[in-house]
């Protein structure tokens, strides 16, 4: 069965003084857009979740083959952004992401280890060209130690202040937290430009 390693940014449904709910929105929350000219934005209607289907500004999600330590398979997305009227809830503009910029990079395998780098990002296709990117770049190494297996984040794995992101790993039916981090307190789409500056650390053990 293959390892899957998956690390996914959000926007949670609940950030003190930055969420309000939608006008007419049945419970959605939303946040201020990103430029002057912009409406707001759904939120992602969540919080974490260890669940690699939930709702997110981007995810990836690579597949490792423990056997051989070989890359079996890696899938990038964005869920669907959606701007609505900050005064009356309407939906100005709903569109999918480019995610062609999400990738595995520097992928090497020794049969016993592997390492590589996630990297890349994807921006709101709502806001305009001008509008930042939510961008990751983080370092990933696979080993079998003795009888298990150990997922582990290298130094200089590193995201944005904001949104959320968070990561896991599963192997045999088993998944396990690699990081969770919430959005800096106080941060906005405002402090998504410029290069990811935030570390994030982790590691997982599968028997």
């Amino acid at each position: 069965m293959a390892l899957k390693i998956w690390i996914a940014s959000f926007i949670p449904q609940n950030i003190a003084g930055l969420t309000t709910p939608v006008p007419n929105g049945g419970g959605k929350t939303m946040i201020p857009g990103p430029t002057p000219v912009s409406d707001c934005f759904h939120t992602d209607q969540r919080s974490f979740s260890d669940s690699p289907d939930r709702s997110s500004r981007m995810r990836s999600i690579v597949e490792i083959n423990p056997a051989n330590m070989t890359l079996a398979s890696q899938n990038h997305h964005c869920d669907h952004t959606v701007e609505c009227d900050c005064e009356d809830g309407d939906v100005e503009c709903d569109k999918l992401p480019d995610s062609s910029k999400l990738k595995v990079e520097n992928f090497t395998s020794s049969g016993s280890k592997c390492s590589f780098s996630l990297t890349g990002g994807a921006g709101n296709p709502c806001a305009g060209a001008l509008a930042p990117l939510i961008e990751w770049l983080v370092r990933v190494s696979v080993e079998k130690q003795g009888a298990s297996v150990v997922v582990k984040l290298a130094d200089g794995s590193l995201v944005e202040p904001f949104p959320a992101f968070e990561m896991y790993a599963s192997l045999n039916g088993t998944t396990k937290k690699l990081f969770q981090r919430p959005p800096d307190p106080g941060a906005t789409p405002w402090d998504l430009f410029g290069a990811p500056n935030k570390s994030v650390s982790g590691s997982a053990s599968f028997p």
